[in-house]
């Protein structure tokens, strides 16, 4: 074990493990700032939440275990790491860092995203919603981007009767 980060019987249940620009990232839980991002260098020292989305008690961060396992990914991309978070205000959307708390930053309107694959210069996604729509779930959509805000855009509404 690198660091107890729930001491006690508590579990951290640390999840979506990532390698960005050679430090270890993941969401766990040490039982004081419910699930939040963590950053490990691979020892106990270097091993410290990376920053705090949502101040308080309330998951910033899914785990993934209370929603039946499901784990939404962190994703690396031309020097930011992309991930979902919720900071209570503008619910569950997509954020990035360039692995800085300063520079972490909700990214964009698009929630619940997951499913990301890079193709040459771009990253495509899936999302429920943006800021044009409501979201439904049956509204999952592919999106593309160039890693700016502007160059994101919706590949098709295959399913628009789901938008409201």
């Amino acid at each position: 074990m690198v660091k107890d980060i729930y001491p006690g019987t508590g579990n951290s249940n640390p999840t979506h493990l990532t390698n960005f620009n050679g430090t270890l990232f993941f969401v766990a839980n040490d039982g004081v700032h419910a699930y939040e991002l963590w950053q490990s260098d691979g020892t106990p020292a270097g091993t410290a939440l990376f920053t705090e989305i949502n101040v308080g008690i309330q998951d910033s961060l899914s785990s993934g275990v209370e929603s039946g396992g499901e784990e939404i990914p962190m994703f690396v991309f031309n020097g930011y790491m992309y991930f979902n978070s919720n900071d209570q205000v503008h619910g569950d959307e997509l954020w990035r860092t360039n692995g800085t708390p300063q520079g972490t930053v909700r990214w964009g309107p698009w929630g619940d995203a997951s499913s990301f694959v890079r193709v040459d210069q771009v990253f495509y996604f899936a999302s429920s919603y943006d800021a044009n729509h409501t979201y439904l779930a049956e509204g999952r959509e592919v999106w593309k981007s160039d890693g700016t805000v502007i160059g994101t855009q919706l590949i098709s509404d295959v399913h628009p009767q789901a938008w409201v």
